[in-house]
């Protein structure tokens, strides 16, 4: 009898103890490598799953500075859906090179707007650059983010100065001033970097006339820097500065913003035509603006600002498998972003009243 009180104590105890210890032990925020060789896939997904979280705070904040390349008010929800697929599709692993691939991948499938399609760009960059590096040093990595931004400026259709390019350049020449005269771990100067990227971000409103008219800040920057922030909270020492919205945007008027050239936001993933991606960008150049294609082996991503998405997508149809099809009104986003109360007709039969 006693001996069968003694077994059940021993097995709630061991219970309780598995349960106290193990259970409720989080994981730790992020991999703290002492030197650059240490980094890991896995590293990257801790990384990637802060700066999400990060982001996601400050989503309807870049929405309502949303005025370039067209006041839609959906660039933070991009930037967020993008990221948080990334982060549900990729394959971690230890394996950096393995991860990166992934991650690339994952962007290009689920890339979402604009903003979403530069950052699978950008993240494309990177994973090409890789190859050319045996580790990982402050050298290296800012050798990396130097030619994904080349690779994000090369493959858009009317690149701009004054938005989420502004911050890839600059905190890739950061990294590379930094390399170049001090001698630093990968976190330390990544920490170093990122406090520069808030002076970038406040000057963007001076880059861009139609920033410089309602006082904000360009919206896709914000979210990248938000972004690489949270990458970096588990490391960041005291408080930093918190974007403060401006109070003084005025939207609502013509003269201050003008309404989208074009009526859509056409996306779509196109299987087996990354071979053709020069020829569908100079075809696709005739109809519309916001140009952007990015692939890996398996597939295109293309995004466009037209007026005719039936076109566009018939043409695509020609040349691969058509998956993920995504159209937006821009003009409808437009009168809902930045009218009070107006009747908006739609042909001859529709009318819809924004309050």
């Amino acid at each position: 009898m006693y001996c069968l009180a003694y077994k059940i104590f021993i097995v709630s105890l061991s219970k309780w103890y598995y349960s106290f210890n193990v259970k409720s032990k989080k994981p730790k925020t992020m991999l703290k490598p002492l030197h650059s060789s240490a980094i890991t896939g896995l590293d990257i997904y801790y990384a990637f799953k802060n700066g999400t979280s990060q982001l996601n705070l400050f989503v309807d904040e870049i929405n309502r500075i949303n005025v370039f390349p067209v006041r839609d008010a959906d660039t933070g929800t991009n930037l967020y859906a993008t990221t948080k697929s990334i982060l549900d599709n990729t394959c971690w692993g230890r394996d950096l090179r393995s991860t990166f691939k992934s991650i690339s991948s994952a962007a290009i499938e689920n890339a979402k707007g604009n903003s979403g399609s530069i950052v699978a760009l950008y993240l494309r960059g990177i994973y090409r650059a890789m190859d050319k590096f045996d580790g990982m040093t402050v050298s290296s990595l800012s050798e990396m983010l130097g030619s994904a931004y080349l690779y994000v400026y090369q493959s858009m259709s009317a690149p701009q100065e004054g938005t989420i390019l502004t911050i890839m350049r600059v905190w890739a020449e950061q990294l590379r001033t930094i390399s170049s005269t001090e001698t630093l771990s990968i976190i330390e100067a990544l920490r170093r970097s990122v406090l520069i990227l808030r002076q970038a971000l406040d000057e963007t409103k001076n880059q861009l006339q139609v920033l410089s008219k309602v006082n904000v800040v360009d919206a896709g920057a914000l979210g990248f820097v938000c972004f690489v922030e949270g990458m970096l909270k588990p490391y960041r020492k005291g408080k930093t500065k918190q974007y403060a919205p401006s109070k003084h945007m005025v939207f609502g008027t013509e003269e201050v913003l003008s309404q989208p050239v074009f009526r859509y936001c056409y996306e779509v993933n196109v299987l087996g035509a990354s071979e053709q991606t020069a020829e569908i960008k100079s075809y696709l150049a005739d109809f519309g603006d916001s140009l952007i294609c990015t692939g890996d082996e398996e597939r295109l991503h293309v995004h466009i600002h037209t007026d005719c998405p039936s076109i566009v997508s018939k043409y695509l149809s020609s040349k691969g498998i058509v998956e993920k099809i995504k159209v937006d009104d821009l003009q409808g986003q437009y009168f809902r972003s930045t009218l009070k109360k107006r009747e908006i007709c739609f042909g001859c039969r529709f009318f819809l009243r924004y309050d």
